[in-house]
């Protein structure tokens, strides 16, 4: 690999025979080397590949200003999200969470906690992302010799399932304020809590947030095309579920100035009403 650009000791843009630029970690990778100099494959510790040119400019300027072992400390974590999560993490998560961790581990030691004002819904909507947030609290104790409060889990949590390519968004944070309303719709409606354990549940958090997504990005429902005699039935035999989802539109109108189709009026009717009556 070339040299194209030096950013400090341990990081540098180069390019391969691809001719595409990349920036590689690596401790002391570019000590006493110059531009147009040579690195050698096993001094790399780390390639990022991030297309936009927006992404390189933000982790270079990360770079520039965080301390290596929280970088190192965010590959690691990241890495063992993967391991763990079995998810396809994009790389796009090291920006954000590094810079997060950093900042945690500054407000910490200066004795500021911020409280994560999600963190009930966090545990409600991505359970296993939480639970990894908690073991990344325990890498960075293990590392640093502090523990981050719970809160932080969450954070920690949110910025996995952003970076997760199933579902990727840049504004989860947002994405589960608007579920914790919808939830709270559906809740003081049937006048009752969701089974948490159940199936139907997990189903309808699923089809909730990719809803919500959809909903923000103005894209709609791309399933099967909707059959009127089951838009009919629906609103007759789940009636209150429907109710619920007339609930869900105002809210969504009067926020977000966005109108629900057809289509997901009938499939969120659907998912309501098993989610609420799951052990029927």
């Amino acid at each position: 690999m070339e040299i194209v650009k030096i950013l400090n000791n341990n990081f540098a843009i180069v390019k391969e025979n691809d001719d595409k630029e990349k920036i590689i970690m690596g401790k002391g990778v570019c000590f006493g080397k110059k531009v147009g100099g040579k690195v050698e494959d096993h001094e790399v510790d780390k390639i990022f590949y991030l297309q936009d040119k927006i992404q390189v400019a933000r982790l270079e300027e990360l770079i520039m200003k965080l301390p290596l072992e929280h970088i190192r400390l965010a590959e690691r974590i990241i890495n063992e999200a993967r391991l763990e999560l079995g998810k396809k993490i994009s790389d796009v998560i090291y920006i954000s969470l590094a810079d997060h961790i950093s900042f945690s581990i500054k407000r910490f030691k200066e004795g500021f906690n911020i409280r994560n004002s999600l963190l009930w819904d966090i545990q409600r909507f991505y359970p296993e992302e939480y639970k990894f947030g908690l073991t990344a609290l325990d890498l960075i104790e293990e590392e640093f010799a502090i523990r981050l409060p719970d809160d932080e889990a969450g954070f920690i949590a949110l910025h996995i399932v952003n970076a997760d390519q199933k579902y990727e968004d840049d504004n989860m944070y947002r994405v589960t304020q608007i579920m914790k309303e919808l939830t709270n719709i559906v809740i003081y409606t049937y006048k009752k809590y969701f089974d948490v354990t159940s199936l139907s549940y997990h189903r309808f958090i699923t089809h909730l947030r990719f809803f919500v997504q959809r909903t923000l990005a103005n894209k709609e429902y791309t399933g099967e095309c909707l059959d009127n005699d089951l838009f009919t039935m629906v609103k007759e035999k789940y009636a209150m579920a429907y109710g619920c989802v007339m609930k869900i539109e105002e809210y969504l109108k009067s926020e977000c100035d966005l109108l629900i189709t057809d289509e997901e009026k009938t499939y969120l009717s659907i998912h309501i009403e098993r989610a609420m009556n799951s052990d029927k």
